[in-house]
């Protein structure tokens, strides 16, 4: 229609024939040539998003693009669903969440966005060099300079690493019985069948953040929520693992708060995984207002980066399984380990277990603190990866 326009009016070409040309009704592009409509008007129904907003959720993919989180098309669509419910707005969608018809509009009108398959690294191929390592380093490094918060690197006060993991009620222990006995059984609950999401956190200072646990329930039992340890964190998903909500939750309600509460100079730097159950505009807002610094973690190489992955989870779990097992031992009368009693077990094995000295050491080896891309130690061949 611009284009129709500007042909009217700077050849002085007949309507009917720029109409033509450019295929666009000729009554309106009269009419707009005349100024009884402005050039810019939108067809259609009215946008559910203004372009100011649009344009922050665009601004967003690409900033979190740099600092390693690709977006994903659910995690767009998550995004304009909680912001539309915050706003109130009404809108034509199913409990505010935009469909495909939408993300189509919304690609056409930010024709910047493209969109890209992301490179999943799978066993046989996630054979990560020292070069790619080294080249993380270098791109927190540029991110960092450009935001000019490189400073934070100096103080492991402000230096987090956060990642969840899932503990069984219940394995497979080696047991004495009758000789000649083919098969021996254990007994099981159904709650001991399930995992529990657990999310720690700790500083390259030793400090550890109160765990978060995720149970897989719409409301939580008055059972569990009257047994819970009141400075933990207790969240809950409809499939018990970790999602946008859950970790804007944790975010927002947990791990913000116990910062203020510990007098934790701001900002900080939390490196999480790239995984997309991290992600949302709305943790991105509110880290970036409240000076919380997002860094994802190279892909696939958390066994090379993250502390948590082996100097704390591996050293955890261990002793859980023991811990477990004698639990199970003193409690024969009622052997059934239960989610209500799962946290007080928890903090019984981490208490006894971690301490600041194995935090201290995982981020020194990981050289997340102090930052020492060199330090990283590259196995020569695939048996050390994971996925």
């Amino acid at each position: 229609m611009e284009a129709a326009v500007e042909d009217v009016r700077l050849h002085k070409s007949p309507y009917k024939t720029a109409a033509k040309k450019f295929n666009v009704p000729r009554i309106t592009l009269k009419y707009k040539v005349e100024g009884k409509h402005p050039i810019d008007r939108k067809m259609g129904p009215p946008a559910v998003l203004s372009r100011t907003e649009e344009k922050t959720i665009v601004d967003w993919i690409f900033e979190m693009a740099r600092a390693g989180f690709p977006v994903t098309m659910k995690e767009v669509v998550f995004s304009v669903q909680r912001l539309l419910t915050e706003l109130k707005r009404p809108n034509p969608f199913k409990d505010n969440c935009p469909g495909k018809s939408w993300m189509k509009g919304f690609m056409k009108r930010n024709p910047g966005i493209s969109v890209r398959m992301s490179q999943n690294l799978t066993r046989s191929r996630a054979v990560i060099s020292k070069e790619q390592i080294l080249n993380w380093f270098k791109e927190v490094d540029t991110f960092l300079d450009h935001t000019q918060q490189k400073y934070v690197l100096q103080d492991p006060r402000r230096i987090f690493n956060t990642d969840e993991t899932a503990f069984f009620l219940i394995r497979r222990v080696v047991v004495l019985a009758q000789k000649g006995d083919k098969t021996v059984y254990q007994q099981v609950n159904p709650d001991e069948k399930e995992c529990l999401t657990v999310l720690i956190t700790g500083s390259a200072s030793g400090a550890i953040h109160p765990p978060t646990i995720l149970f897989k329930y719409k409301i939580i039992p008055q059972e569990i929520a009257q047994n819970f340890l009141p400075e933990w964190g207790l969240g809950k998903t409809d499939s018990g693992w970790m999602t946008c909500e859950a970790f804007f939750e944790f975010i927002a309600d947990i791990f913000h708060p116990w910062l203020k509460k510990e007098s934790i100079p701001l900002p900080v730097i939390l490196f999480v995984d790239g995984h997309a159950s991290h992600l949302s505009l709305q943790v991105s807002q509110f880290c970036e207002k409240n000076g919380i610094i997002l860094i994802a973690l190279y892909p696939n190489a958390t066994h090379l980066l993250q502390p948590m992955d082996v100097a704390v989870f591996r050293t955890l779990k261990e002793h859980w399984k023991k811990r477990v097992h004698e639990w199970r031992i003193s409690n024969l009368e009622a052997p059934i380990l239960k989610k209500k009693d799962f946290p007080k077990l928890l903090k019984e094995v981490i208490d006894t277990t971690l301490n600041a000295t194995i935090f201290e050491n995982g981020f020194r080896k990981y050289g997340l603190f102090p930052w020492h891309p060199e330090i990283v130690t590259v196995p020569l061949n695939n048996e050390h990866l994971h996925n």
